[in-house]
């Protein structure tokens, strides 16, 4: 996987982006694009969730096309910034470099540190989100985009009451599903690790294809996803994530669930986030905005 996300378009790479740091409860949130609008403007924020071993940086290429492209002229009316943490235990957080491992990587803990580690982080979103409206003084809407294990994440942050909307990017929405193959590949007893710890019940409250659709009825309802992934990914196979999805464009369709979902699968992308992932992203963000104007007019963008 790249170190840095990719961008939409090269020529961007020659195009200033303004950054500041806030420091929210403690934790350094780096804002992307608030300098381009007036203080007391109502801002939409897109929230970036990194990758397993990588920093909120990794992410800059995804903040750079979204705030770029969607500040064309005529493409909606959104005041739009992004912010980026760095997740629990990495970056400036790591207290553990083992922890972020894999089995194969040496870590025995694996299940229990990487579920650990991106529930931590959406609590830290959770908080993000309740507080930076406060420290801008001013009204904020909140979207999500996630990638790989921020992926992951951003299924979780789609339950978090104030966030409207999640991009995932090579992420899963079943991690029993998603454990049991790795375990299978590393000579792990996947019963022991959820039933054995107590890791299963945790992930039964929090996981979306253990709360099943009804479950997520409620808190999904009237929201946005948009699902990104790799048709040739050996870290986290679409395989994985196509049952519960299968389930959820099913209730979508049946009318049993109000959710907007797109599923896009890339043949022959691998476990990476490429730049027609970015555009494709950069284009639903757009129309999400669109649909927040109440606008219909075209848009040049991409």
């Amino acid at each position: 996987m790249p170190f840095t996300t990719p961008i939409s378009d090269p020529t961007l790479l020659q195009s200033p982006l303004d950054t500041e740091t806030l420091y929210i409860s403690g934790l350094p949130v780096k804002i992307y694009g608030l300098s381009s609008h007036p203080p007391s403007t109502p801002l939409t924020c897109v929230h970036l969730l990194h990758g397993r071993h990588l920093t909120h940086e990794s992410m800059s290429g995804i903040a750079r096309s979204l705030l770029l492209h969607t500040t064309s002229p005529h493409s909606h009316s959104q005041a739009l910034i992004c912010a980026a943490f760095d997740s629990r235990n990495h970056g400036s957080r790591t207290t553990s470099p083992l922890a972020n491992g894999s089995w194969k990587e040496g870590n025995p803990t694996h299940a229990q540190d990487m579920f650990s580690i991106y529930h931590g982080t959406v609590e830290d979103l959770r908080m993000v989100v309740e507080y930076l409206g406060v420290y801008l003084r001013r009204p904020i809407r909140h979207f999500a985009v996630g990638l790989s294990l921020g992926g992951h994440a951003a299924y979780l942050a789609l339950a978090l009451p104030r966030v409207e909307g999640v991009v995932s990017i090579v992420g899963c929405p079943d991690y029993r599903r998603l454990m049991a193959g790795r375990a299978e590949g590393s000579g792990v007893d996947v019963r022991e690790v959820f039933e054995g710890t107590g890791l299963g019940d945790i992930v039964g409250r929090l996981d979306p294809a253990a709360i099943g659709v009804e479950g997520l009825r409620e808190v999904w309802k009237g929201k946005k996803l948009l699902v990104l992934s790799g048709g040739a990914d050996k870290l986290v196979p679409y395989a994985c994530s196509e049952p519960f999805l299968a389930e959820v464009k099913g209730a979508v369709g049946r009318g049993e669930l109000e959710l907007d979902i797109k599923d896009v699968v890339y043949e022959g992308v691998g476990h990476d986030c490429t730049t027609e992932m970015v555009r494709e992203l950069v284009r639903w963000f757009v129309a999400c905005f669109k649909d927040m104007d109440g606008c219909s007019k075209g848009s040049s963008v991409l």
